[in-house]
């Protein structure tokens, strides 16, 4: 949950920068890397998400077989 709440907090950051006094150039310059940071945050998001479903995609299934003697009456 920690990613969640620092992109959280970087989307608040973007919203409030443009009322807050601070110089054009300054304000500029905030705003991008604010929006370069949710972009690799993002990615980040993507990448993450990616492998988990790799990861469950990999798990294998062995089909179970009868034991040896027993035998399988046919569904009707």
């Amino acid at each position: 949950m920690r990613k969640h709440a620092f992109l959280l907090i970087l989307g608040v950051l973007v919203f409030v920068v443009p009322f807050l006094g601070i110089p054009e150039t300054w304000r500029a310059t905030i705003l991008f890397s604010l929006g370069a940071l949710i972009i690799v945050m993002g990615l980040m998001f993507r990448f993450s998400a990616r492998q988990r479903e790799r990861k469950d995609s990999e798990i294998y299934y062995e089909e179970n077989e009868p034991r040896k003697g027993e035998t399988i009456e046919p569904a009707e």
